[in-house]
């Protein structure tokens, strides 16, 4: 045989294997759907009792005077990790004479609330409802001798916003 013809047997044999191979090769797939579901938000109210009041009866403030005034809250917490920080949000007037006013908050279970944990100024809080009590305790300092600039002043504390804010777990 010639080259020629070895040449053209080898080539169409090649061809007839080519074919032959593509017409078994095949590429498989598969596909399959998950149902995720939904996720539902949590909530996280604050609510005033309205019974504040001071804890004496002072009429006529003098320089060395101190008193709390305290009001009650309500919150009503739904959701996995919650944490929230507390705070008072309140200005005193510029020229207050000597008068000072801080905050401080005591949070505790209602029913079968778990307790409420607090680090570094987060309150950590399951699902229920918990007592807030905010004390703001007020102090007229004594000035200096001779020191009358205050008196017959009038202070207005004004309005004190208690703040609940949700903060990310860490």
């Amino acid at each position: 045989m010639n080259k020629l013809v070895k040449g053209s047997i080898a080539g169409a044999a090649g061809i007839a294997l080519l074919l032959g191979g593509a017409s078994t090769f095949a590429l498989w797939n598969a596909n399959a759907t998950v149902a995720v579901g939904s996720i539902e938000a949590g909530t996280l109210a604050l609510k005033s009792n309205t019974d504040g009041g001071w804890t004496k009866d002072i009429t006529a403030w003098v320089p060395g005077d101190s008193d709390t005034y305290t009001e009650t809250f309500v919150i009503n917490a739904v959701g996995d990790n919650l944490q929230a920080e507390l705070s008072a949000d309140f200005a005193l007037p510029v020229n207050t004479a000597g008068v000072t006013a801080v905050p401080t908050f005591v949070v505790t279970p209602i029913g079968t609330a778990p307790a409420a944990t607090l680090s570094g100024g987060v309150y950590t809080l399951g699902n229920g409802s918990y007592d807030v009590t905010l004390s703001l305790a007020v102090n007229f300092a004594a000035g200096a001798v001779g020191d009358n600039s205050s008196q017959g002043a009038t202070v207005t504390l004004g309005d004190v916003e208690v703040l609940l804010n949700q903060v990310t777990a860490p």
